[in-house]
């Protein structure tokens, strides 16, 4: 069996910790963080489906944004997925179109659609009342992965690496932007870049280009290339 990295596990564990401590309106009070959640045209949804709590803004912007633009996208990519499962027929239910917007528009094409993210899609898959967790996902996912990243330079103490993915999880970009999807998809990834390219450099190879190609494309997936 591969040996457990505990330093990594007790790391992780940590910044579990601190996402609930921090966002504790959300994890422990069962606030609503996304905007969409107190937003009474947004989607067509009814309060029971998205969750129907009391709402958590704190110091977020980009509201309409979220509200109206981002969380349509995602109830729609989910619908397309889940006809593509249901129907067994993927090529025939891709996320390629959206003609709810104007006359019509390519949904694939725009990159804050986010349709082929993987972490993504399984939140639009997902009930709607699950979006709260993978918001506060993607910060702990964040952490995690700039300690991943850190702990591998040189010259660098583990304590250091753990305090560097503290400040990360806590920067401007999970505070203000925490629920502009297409922001923090972008910020989540770009730690593992940071470590899949850092290892290519240490020691070029077939295995350490298959995994810098891998990163790369995930954070051209991710969200909008400006935030790239």
């Amino acid at each position: 069996m591969p040996r457990v990295d505990r330093q990594l596990c007790r790391a992780a564990a940590a910044y579990a910790v601190f996402v609930a401590a921090a966002f504790a309106p959300v994890s422990i009070l069962q606030r609503g963080l996304h905007p969409a959640f107190f937003s009474s045209i947004s989607a067509g949804d009814s309060a029971a489906e998205k969750g129907h709590r009391p709402v958590f803004n704190g110091i977020q912007l980009e509201l309409p944004t979220l509200a109206h633009y981002e969380y349509p996208y995602n109830r729609l990519i989910g619908d397309y997925y889940r006809a593509a499962f249901r129907e067994r027929a993927l090529r025939d239910f891709l996320p390629l179109w959206n003609p709810y917007q104007g006359v019509g528009c390519p949904m694939n094409a725009q990159y804050s659609s986010r349709a082929f993210f993987p972490f993504q899609v399984l939140e639009d898959v997902s009930p709607a009342g699950w979006t709260d967790f993978f918001l506060l996902a993607r910060v702990w996912l964040a952490a995690v992965g700039m300690f991943i990243f850190l702990r591998c330079l040189p010259h660098l103490s583990s304590e250091a690496a753990f305090l560097g993915g503290v400040a990360y999880m806590f920067s401007g970009t999970f505070g203000w932007f925490v629920s502009l999807e297409q922001m923090s998809n972008v910020a989540m990834t770009l730690p593992f870049l940071l470590w899949a390219w850092d290892g290519l450099a240490a020691s070029p190879g077939v295995r350490a280009m298959s995994k810098a190609g891998f990163w790369t494309g995930m954070l051209l997936l991710a969200g909008q290339p400006e935030i790239a």
